[in-house]
């Protein structure tokens, strides 16, 4: 089974905050990175 890394980063990152978080413009640092090595890796979750 694939999973998407970045998908899984980011609903990591996202346990650390009470309150909803949204990206208006740039994600943070390490969940570019995620989403980078899986575009490289042609992961598509699927």
């Amino acid at each position: 089974m694939k999973v998407s890394k970045a998908a899984h980063g980011m609903a990591l990152k996202g346990w650390r905050y009470e309150d909803p978080q949204y990206w208006m413009e740039e994600v943070p640092c390490a969940v570019e990175g995620l989403v980078n090595r899986d575009r490289k890796s042609g992961d598509d979750g699927g």
